[in-house]
């Protein structure tokens, strides 16, 4: 309750309930302040000076300030302004906002969102690992220019996964010293994911108050190819190539996954999310669920099993499989272990399987619409309900059966 009032000898004055964080502070629950002044006009700017100054403090004790900082502040609000009327005179103390100390907050904060887990764990882990090497913990996140978020992104753009086994125990201070080959550097998805946690970081900045300017606003990752041309399709030879690097693996959890992947095309962070079931003798991987968080609306949708995947009892072992592989050694054995061994295109990936499906089905002469859905992308003209198939299993069965790689 903020409001103007008129008393009756005519004055104006202010009337402010304390806001509950602040009412130990103030050892009150209203604010009454004369406003000396009988007309409106000077009374409204008056009250307006007033209420910033206040606003300011209350929007500090949602920041998590310290106790001493809130008592100092509060003090020098009742003393200047509410007692000795001197509002020029009010200079409320700076909360200092170093990145060590807003790092901590915005993590606290991301913590909280109701989010997957991996997606909270990869912005957590960036942040807490990576970003707060790259700056001066001590500096005022406010000081930040662009052409420091920029070096920050140039450095990101050469650091290596760390999920290769050279660079694991590594130092960040150390790793930005170290030239690292091209083909060990972080993917340009990877190193994009990185820009758009930054910027989250400076979102969240900007909305409580901690900077006026936000530098992160103009950093953008730009690819130099189409997206079309991030990834290439594989040949039915090297297809039939990777399958039997697949087949000699001793790991049978690993064959499962790698043989699933080739044929559902699905994306690997969906293989981890999806549930096997079984309807009219055909089994399925259901990704319907509406509590599972996926790329896309039209992600929600069911993939039949190939007939090769039933063969191989992959039906049965995969369940197992899915929780005694982790999924990030996936895509790092691919790249170690069978990559190399299939082609030596940059753009012909683990994830170019997926690529392969559609373009092989394509060729098979399946409808379109019904290649879409399995792959789960959006298409002009379908009318899809968000947590199911367009199309009866039936006819997803007969479609993702016209695959063949030999």
């Amino acid at each position: 309750m903020n409001s103007l009032v008129k008393t009756i000898h005519g004055y104006y004055k202010l009337r402010i309930r304390v806001y509950k964080k602040l009412v130990p502070y103030f050892n009150r629950l209203e604010i009454n302040k004369s406003l000396k002044t009988k007309n409106k006009s000077e009374a409204k700017l008056k009250a307006t000076l007033i209420l910033n100054k206040y606003l300011t403090l209350k929007l500090y004790s949602e920041l998590n300030t310290t106790e001493e900082y809130l008592k100092t502040s509060c003090q020098t609000f009742i003393t200047d302004i509410l007692e000795n009327n001197k509002s020029t005179s009010y200079k409320p103390l700076q909360p200092t906002h170093t990145y060590i100390k807003t790092i901590d907050d915005f993590c606290l904060y991301y913590n909280s969102k109701d989010i997957s887990l991996t997606t909270r764990n990869s912005v957590l882990s960036f942040f807490q690992s990576v970003f707060i090497h790259l700056i001066n913990k001590k500096s005022e996140v406010k000081e930040t220019t662009l052409n420091d978020l920029i070096k920050i992104k140039n450095i990101i753009e050469n650091l290596p996964s760390r999920n290769l086994k050279q660079y694991k125990s590594v130092p960040i201070k150390k790793l930005i010293e170290i030239k690292i080959k091209k083909e060990d550097r972080l993917s340009f998805g990877r190193v994009e994911s990185c820009i758009k946690y930054i910027k989250r970081f400076f979102k969240y900045c900007e909305s409580h108050q901690i900077i006026t300017y936000n530098p992160a606003t103009f950093i953008s990752m730009t690819s130099t190819i189409s997206p079309l041309e991030e990834r290439e399709s594989y040949t039915k030879e090297e297809m039939k190539t990777l399958l039997s690097i697949v087949d000699s693996i001793k790991d049978e959890n690993k064959q499962a996954i790698f043989y699933t992947l080739a044929y559902t095309g699905m994306r690997l962070s969906e293989l981890w999310k999806a549930s096997i079931k079984s309807k009219n003798d055909i089994y399925y991987f259901d990704l319907t669920d509406k509590k599972q968080i996926l790329k896309n609306r039209s992600s929600y949708r069911i993939i039949p099993f190939h007939d090769i995947l039933i063969t191989k009892g992959i039906h049965l072992i995969l369940p197992l499989a899915l929780t005694e592989v982790k999924q990030s050694s996936i895509s790092h054995y691919f790249s170690r272990n069978i990559k190399s061994n299939v082609s030596c295109s940059d753009r012909k990936v683990m994830y170019s399987m997926r690529h392969t499906l559609a373009t092989q089905l394509k060729y098979a002469e399946v409808n379109p619409l019904v290649i879409s859905e399995l792959l789960g992308h959006t298409h002009e003209g379908m009318t899809m309900g968000r947590y199911a198939s367009r199309y009866p299993l039936e006819i997803l069965k007969e479609a993702i059966d016209k695959l063949v790689y030999n």
